[in-house]
């Protein structure tokens, strides 16, 4: 990799509610306007999978329910694509805003002990399932030959606390 990235942060190829199929898509108000269809979405998750060559990545929620993230993970998933993890903070607490604002910290509280928590266990499920190991992704013949010390620590850093 040119930039001698360790990880990538990405954000999914195609945009859930266009995607004919998905709930994301039936929830929209013009329901008949799809870009995409099942196998087409798959189809470039598994390129952007394949293009990262080896660099492990993680996707990105960028803000979106968490019902469609997870339903976009599970889609990765099941397309071969080789992500290692996520980043998703809004898809994770969004619902906890509203809960804040019209009641409170202590429904806030609430809110996270319960929704908050049901959030984090689904999402452990989906990538227990369909994430890739990050040890699995790096490799390290591809920094062979590259004298990238940053790649080489952060493989030793990994062997040492055995992700």
């Amino acid at each position: 990799n040119k930039y001698s990235a360790d990880v990538l942060k990405m954000e999914f190829p195609v945009v859930a509610s266009f995607v004919k199929g998905l709930k994301a898509a039936e929830n929209r108000n013009n329901k008949n306007n799809h870009a995409y269809d099942i196998d087409e979405a798959k189809g470039y998750m598994k390129a952007m999978s394949d293009a990262s060559k080896g660099t492990p990545f993680i996707f990105l929620s960028a803000g979106v329910d968490m019902d469609v993230f997870l339903e976009m993970l599970q889609l990765a998933g099941e397309a071969g694509c080789e992500y290692s993890g996520v980043l998703c903070g809004r898809a994770t607490w969004k619902g906890a805003i509203d809960v804040y604002a019209k009641n409170g910290a202590m429904a806030l509280e609430e809110w996270v002990k319960h929704e908050g928590c049901k959030n984090l266990e689904k999402l452990s499920i989906v990538l227990r399932k369909h994430a890739t190991s990050i040890k699995h992704r790096y490799s390290r013949r591809q920094y062979i030959g590259n004298n990238n010390t940053q790649g080489d620590s952060a493989i030793r850093k990994m062997r040492r606390s055995k992700l």
